[in-house]
């Protein structure tokens, strides 16, 4: 993916983000989770009292990071409990296989009245991906062919999983199968998973952007008009704002 169309796309995000809820990290102790290349971090550093970011050594986007983002081990928070205001990620908590046991640690560096908010991708993101997935098989399979005789080494699927992965495209997060995850990332999903993990739902709304992960528009298609096709076909994402249950339900 372009890291300019994602820097875009993040950018849109956090700025919607802080068009809704603003005063949840005006002034506060941020942590944020998953920074990757820092882009949400700039924007909230006018915002926050004290910002830091978070991210693991060998991230995808490690290379991009900047000396704000902490790296750690992707279990323990390398900060004392109570540490900071408000947690926040985006795209991030469907690749943590152990999220539920993860939610523990956030809570253990979050304040008693802090709050979460995180973005988290949709069914209709994993729909129009899959979509987009087999859009682009003719194309994959004949660029697949070109590179297997150009260098003289197999590019084409080699299994019957590989020819899947290629026709709807691979399994995103750590949940469900290919087709199931789509089932995973209903916003009511999410939900079930935070209330059974300790949290209180404060608010819960549609991103109002839509996209999908094979980028077959990219940055020809303007964050405007995304924000216009999620009115019609919905968000890629969700918004979930947290605050911790006043008699922890964690489980393992």
């Amino acid at each position: 993916m372009d890291l300019n169309y994602l820097n875009d796309l993040r950018s849109a995000e956090i700025d919607q983000v802080l068009t809704w809820f603003r005063p949840v990290f005006a002034g506060k102790r941020v942590l944020e989770i998953g920074s990757g290349t820092g882009i949400q971090l700039d924007r909230l550093s006018d915002i926050a009292g004290q910002l830091v970011g978070l991210d693991l050594a060998d991230g995808t986007y490690a290379e991009a990071a900047d000396d704000r983002v902490v790296t750690y081990d992707g279990h323990h928070i390398p900060f004392a409990d109570d540490s900071f205001d408000v947690v926040f990620s985006s795209n991030v908590l469907e690749h943590i296989a152990h999220r539920r046991e993860f939610q523990a640690e956030i809570a253990r560096v979050l304040a008693l009245d802090g709050q979460c908010v995180h973005v988290l991708p949709t069914h209709t993101w994993k729909f129009w991906t899959t979509v987009a997935s087999l859009v682009l098989f003719p194309k994959s399979l004949v660029i697949g062919a070109a590179v297997t005789l150009r260098d003289r080494k197999w590019k084409l699927p080699k299994t019957g999983g590989q020819l899947i992965d290629l026709l709807i495209g691979p399994r995103h997060g750590e949940f469900g199968t290919r087709l199931t995850e789509y089932n995973h990332f209903k916003p009511s999903e999410w939900a079930k998973v935070f209330r059974e993990t300790g949290w209180k739902v404060d608010a819960m709304r549609p991103m109002e952007l839509f996209y999908e992960g094979n980028s077959v528009l990219g940055s020809r298609l303007g964050i405007a008009q995304r924000e216009r096709l999620a009115k019609v076909v919905g968000s890629a994402c969700s918004l979930f704002v947290l605050s911790r249950q006043r008699q922890s339900t964690v489980d393992s």
